[in-house]
């Protein structure tokens, strides 16, 4: 997990060639990967993951970070983000009564900084969402809205909007494999599957994002697979500065 508040999204990307690590499950409801390996220009970092059951528990990485996760229920409501004992992020997720993600908010505790997201259901099966900055106690300067676009109950397209308004600066559009990814066993990652920043798919793996404004934006996504169709091996390539990681994934 090269950065805390990366770290999350990178255990959600996807991963290297079967090994005999990857044993494969009687019921693939059961496959929850155990270990991620990622690999950067600059050295390697190893994630043990541990679950009760199919909630995820931790991640506990070879950089002396760690990750843990709070369920309220079958809902992720809290995911906190250590470099050694230190709480550097805390991400706090509420639901409606109907279980669908309203408010996330995410404080990073060195810089006393605070950036809020909240979601609201449209009757055409997209979501529209406004995005606040502020302190670690109030988030009320609004930054950017969008609108956020499914297919096949996975995000396909997210259209960003200049602060509260309706000027359209930035699209990212996503493609997917047909494939299962790494992560749709675990309890309650479906809920958060297109909360910005740790979008990489629900039950599919995506193959390339295309930004209309910033080609910073701009990645593709070379998968490796085993005999259950879950990735081992993945290859990101960020199209602007060409930089590439891989992310090795292993299975009990």
């Amino acid at each position: 997990m090269k950065k805390l508040a990366l770290a999350f999204s990178a255990l959600l990307l996807i991963l290297s060639s079967c090994s005999s690590s990857d044993s494969s499950s009687s019921s693939t409801t059961d496959v929850l990967p155990k270990k991620t390996i990622e690999t950067y220009s600059d050295g390697t970092i190893t994630t043990l993951l541990t679950y009760n059951g199919n909630k995820i528990v931790k991640g506990v990485s070879s950089d002396d970070t760690s990750i843990v996760f709070t369920y309220t229920g079958d809902l992720i409501t809290k995911i906190e983000y250590f470099e050694g004992t230190t709480l550097d992020q805390t991400d706090t997720y509420t639901y409606n009564s109907s279980n669908q993600l309203v408010t996330f908010l995410r404080i990073t505790y060195l810089d006393d900084y605070g950036d809020r997201t909240t979601y609201v259901y449209n009757s055409d099966g997209t979501i529209s969402f406004t995005d606040y900055s502020g302190d670690s106690n109030s988030q009320t300067m609004v930054d950017r809205n969008g609108k956020i676009f499914f297919e096949n109950n996975e995000l396909v397209k997210t259209e960003y909007y200049i602060e509260s308004s309706s000027t359209l600066f930035n699209t990212l559009t996503y493609t997917y494999d047909t494939k299962n990814n790494p992560f749709k066993n675990v309890t309650g990652f479906d809920k958060i599957g297109y909360e910005e920043g740790y979008t990489q798919g629900v039950n599919k793996n995506i193959l390339t994002i295309l930004g209309t404004a910033f080609t910073s934006d701009d990645a593709t996504y070379d998968y490796t697979y085993n005999s259950n169709n879950y990735p081992t091996n993945v290859l990101e390539t960020f199209t602007f500065s060409g930089e590439t990681t891989s992310t090795q994934y292993f299975y009990e």
